[in-house]
C-alpha cells in the first residue's frame, strides 16, 4: 500500500505578525517537499515559470511543466511534482477563503489544478506582482493588511485573466519569441533594433508586428518593461544610482528622464518613507 501523501500547511506568522498571503523567488525550485513525493496542500499555489523543465502528476493528469507557464495547486488535491530541471520561478501561496473574501465565489473560478501555457509579457507582469507581494511582506509596515490584500487581488485577476477561455489569442510566433528575449535582455538592451536583428527581421517589421498583436508598439513594450521594473525596484531601499546602473543607464539623471516620461513622475516620488 502506498503511504499517505504528506500534508503541507500555511504558515500564517511567519512573519512573526499574522499575513494571509507569502511570495518568494525561487532561483532553483525542486519542490516542496523531496523527492517528488504525493503532497496535499492547504492553500492555493502559484508558480510563475520563467525556466527549467518539470512534469505536474495531480487529478489524474499528468502536466508538462516549462517556460513561459503558470502552475496552479488549489488546496486538497494530491499531487507530485517530477522537477528533470530545477525551475527559476515566483511563488505566491494563500488560503483559498483569502482570495474568496476579496473577490467573492468568482475570484478563482476556472482555476483548476494543472500547468497552462501563458505569454512571456503575462509571464512578467505576474512576477512583477509576486516582487511587489515580497518587498511588502519583508518591509513589516503597519498598514501591510491593506496593500497586501490590493496586490493579491490584483495578482489573482492577472492569473484570471491569462487563464480565461475568451483571452486573447496567442501572439504570434515573432511577437513570442520578441517577449522572450525582452525578458532576458531588458536590463542592459533599450534598442528596437538590436532585438529586430537577433530576431532576423527589420525594427519596422518587428514594431508592425508588435502594433498589429499587442497594440503597442516595440519600443513600448521595452519601457513598458523598464518601467514595471523599476517601480518594483523603487520600492525597495536601493539608490536610485543603484537601480538606474541596474537597468542599463549609464547615468541617473538618464534613468530620471526616462521614469518621468513613462510615468509622469520623478523617481524619488515612488521611494519608500524611512
Amino acid at each position: 500500500m502506498a503511504p499517505a501523501p504528506s500534508q503541507v500547511r500555511f504558515d500564517v506568522r511567519k512573519y512573526g505578525v499574522e499575513r494571509q498571503v507569502d511570495a518568494a523567488h525561487c532561483p532553483e525550485w525542486t519542490g516542496i517537499v523531496p523527492d517528488g513525493a504525493a503532497h496535499v496542500l492547504d492553500f492555493v499555489e502559484v508558480l510563475v515559470v520563467h525556466r527549467g523543465a518539470a512534469t505536474l502528476h495531480a487529478a489524474g493528469r499528468r502536466s508538462p511543466v516549462g517556460p513561459p507557464s503558470v502552475v496552479v495547486t488549489r488546496p486538497g488535491v494530491e499531487r507530485r511534482v517530477a522537477v528533470t530541471d530545477p525551475l527559476t520561478a515566483d511563488l505566491v501561496v494563500f488560503p483559498e477563503r483569502v482570495a474568496r473574501r476579496l473577490g467573492g465565489p468568482a475570484a478563482l473560478a476556472g482555476l483548476a489544478t494543472g500547468a497552462m501555457a501563458v505569454t512571456w509579457s503575462e509571464a512578467a507582469d505576474l512576477a512583477a506582482v509576486s516582487r511587489l507581494l515580497r518587498h511588502e511582506l519583508e518591509a513589516g509596515r503597519d498598514d501591510a493588511p491593506l496593500m497586501l490584500d490590493a496586490l493579491l487581488t490584483q495578482f489573482v485577476v492577472r492569473l484570471r485573466r491569462a487563464s480565461a477561455p475568451g483571452a486573447p489569442p496567442r501572439p504570434p510566433r515573432l511577437l513570442a519569441r520578441f517577449e522572450h528575449l525582452l525578458e532576458r535582455h531588458f536590463r542592459h538592451e533599450h534598442r528596437v533594433s538590436a532585438y529586430a536583428a537577433r530576431l532576423g527581421v527589420t525594427a519596422d517589421h518587428l514594431s508592425a508586428v508588435a502594433r498589429d498583436h499587442g497594440g503597442s508598439s516595440a519600443k513600448a513594450m521595452i519601457e513598458g518593461r523598464l518601467a514595471r521594473e523599476a517601480v518594483a525596484l523603487l520600492t525597495t531601499r536601493r539608490s536610485i544610482a543603484e537601480i538606474a546602473a541596474d537597468l542599463g543607464y549609464d547615468e541617473p539623471a538618464h534613468f530620471s528622464r526616462a521614469f518621468r516620461r513613462w510615468s509622469g513622475v520623478a523617481p524619488h516620488r515612488l521611494r519608500p518613507a524611512r
